[in-house]
Parts: C-alpha cells; structure tokens; sequence
C-alpha cells in the first residue's frame, strides 16, 4: 500500500509523462491534408490538361526535333534532300494536327529519332537522313520515292 504522507516520487527519466493517449489525437495535422489535396487536385488538372494538349505537346516536340537534326546534317547535303526533309517533318505537323496519324507508326518513328538523333554532337550520314525521310512520309502518308523495280517476267 502506498503511504500517505510519503512526497510523490519523481517522474521516471524514461517516461517522463505519463503513457495514454496525447492531446489532439493520432493523424495526420489539418494542414498536411488540405497539402495533400491541393496537389491532388493540381495533379488531376495537370493530367487532364495534358490528355487534352497532347497534340499540341506532340507537335511541338517534333519541330524541336527538326531543328536539333538541321543542326546535325551532313554539310554536303543536296538542298533538295534538305527540302525534301523539311516536307516530310511538314506533313507529319499536318497529320498531328489532323489526328490522322497511326499512333502504332508514330511510336516507331520516335524510336527511329532516339537512334538516329540519340547522341548530341553526332553528325548524320546521307543514309540517316534518307531512313528519316521515308519514315517520316510513310507516316504521314505519303509514298518515299524509290527506285523502280525492274518488272517481272
């Protein structure tokens, strides 16, 4: 039995207060949630924003590739290849903004672009620029001028 006129012993160094519950509950603070839910809610009109602009982010990056491979051509480059390049890169900007474009295509043209452009400082032969005019109008629907097969017997 504990003894009444005996002074309350001090708290213990290793439990200086006593165990229960704390003041003001378990969780997370007001303003942590309202945080939490305004990115939320910025995320969600991010997300909706880009599934709307997605064209328009897709056209823009394909002019900022055409420029990074206009400062990659080879410096003996036909005006006429270099044109001919500028059109393909053209009709793809029309066939994006049409919504025309088989997306299974555009995906691999973006992989023939991380290829042929992957590495900066890289010049490009004759023959990349070629591959990347064919894609290029094959995408946007036009036929690459090729040579004439001999026909057949």
């Amino acid at each position: 039995m504990t003894d009444p006129t005996r002074p309350a012993s001090p708290p213990s160094p290793f439990q200086p207060r006593p165990a229960g519950p704390r003041p003001g509950g378990g969780g997370c603070s007001k303003p942590a949630l309202l945080g939490c839910g305004a990115f939320l809610v910025l995320l969600g009109i991010g997300a909706v924003i880009f599934v709307v602009k997605s064209t328009d982010i897709a056209r823009w990056w394909f002019h900022k590739v055409e420029a990074q491979v206009a400062t990659q051509l080879p410096p003996d480059l036909p005006a006429a290849d270099r044109e001919r390049l500028h059109a393909a890169f053209a009709g793809l900007d029309r066939g994006l903004a049409s919504g025309k474009l088989d997306p299974a295509g555009l995906q691999q043209l973006q992989t023939q672009l991380g290829q042929v452009i992957g590495k900066p400082n890289r010049q490009l032969t004759r023959q990349d620029v070629a591959g990347l005019t064919a894609a290029l109008e094959r995408l946007a629907g036009k036929t690459s001028a090729s040579p004439a097969t001999p026909p057949g017997p």
